[in-house]
């Protein structure tokens, strides 16, 4: 599968984003990250294998 830059820069300015809004614990916003980002990284994840087995 691809690497791709996009996806990970996306996923590391949200992340940026939430812990500089984030006024509570790191722990805390580490787990709202991980809830939020992990389901739809894996998602993204599935969609572009799908999308790199149908164009290979």
């Amino acid at each position: 599968m691809p690497a791709r830059p996009e996806l990970y820069a996306l996923i590391t300015w949200y992340f940026l984003n939430e812990f500089k809004q984030s006024k509570h614990s790191v722990t805390s916003c580490l787990h709202e990250t991980a809830y939020l980002i992990l389901p739809a990284l894996v998602f993204l994840l599935l969609i572009s294998s799908l999308l790199g087995n149908q164009t290979s």
